[in-house]
């Protein structure tokens, strides 16, 4: 199982001269990274910016067990990328700092390591800085 991010950005194009206008979507990154990381990620408060970004959202508030009422909040309160930037260079400097701390939620399997997780977060980030008006679209 995988975490699998996209950020995306809308344009509207005309084939009538401007007189109608269609809405498209385009993607501009997308990539994935194991659920293996998760407890490095929660390590370094970076949890929620990556795989539930909708959940860092002024007003939100639901049961961690109630799927439908989140479900509906995130299609509700579409988050852009310039709203988790500042989250993730925190956790990210964190977990550049400490790499022996991380190291110790390496996954037992192979599938889920330190040096793999720092370049991605890494390369999200400076895509999240290029498309900072983009959104940010998380399929776990």
């Amino acid at each position: 199982m995988s975490l699998d991010v996209t950020l995306y950005r809308n344009y509207h194009i005309s084939y009538d001269g401007g007189k109608t206008l269609e809405e498209k979507q385009e993607d501009v990154y997308s990539a994935n990274i194991t659920h293996n990381l998760g407890k490095m990620a929660t390590e370094a408060g970076l949890y929620e910016a990556l795989w539930r970004p909708y959940q860092l959202k002024e007003g939100y508030d639901i049961s961690e067990d109630d799927y439908n009422a989140e479900y509906k909040f995130e299609g509700d309160n579409p988050v852009k990328a310039y709203e988790i930037i500042e989250k993730i260079e925190k956790g990210l400097e964190d977990m550049k700092a400490r790499p022996k701390h991380y190291e110790k939620f390496n996954s037992s399997n192979g599938w889920g390591m330190y040096h793999n997780f720092v370049p991605w977060i890494e390369k999200y980030l400076k895509a999240l800085k290029e498309y900072p008006e983009s959104f940010v679209e998380c399929d776990r």
